[in-house]
């Protein structure tokens, strides 16, 4: 059995799916929150079936409505892990 010192970590970093900012062209400042597009969501879904068989203990994201909403896709196979 391993100690906790020699456990593995991994580090899963994933960007959120296309938004209406990327589509458009648009370098968006901090305060506005576009929402990820019907592609962007398309996007994340298959994020989430490539990472599905991964252990995710835990889920870190930004406030934003795009981040937030590719990180709850990607969580519908781990369960409550953010």
């Amino acid at each position: 059995m391993k100690n906790k010192a020699e456990q593995n970590i991994s580090l899963i970093v994933v960007r959120y799916g296309e938004s209406d900012a990327n589509r458009n062209n648009i370098i968006s400042d901090r305060n506005v929150d576009h929402k990820l597009t019907d592609i962007g969501v398309q996007q994340a879904q298959k994020t989430a079936d490539l990472l599905k068989n991964e252990p995710i203990n835990i889920i870190v994201t930004s406030t934003r409505q795009r981040a937030q909403l590719t990180a709850s896709i990607i969580n519908e196979y781990h369960g409550e892990c953010y």
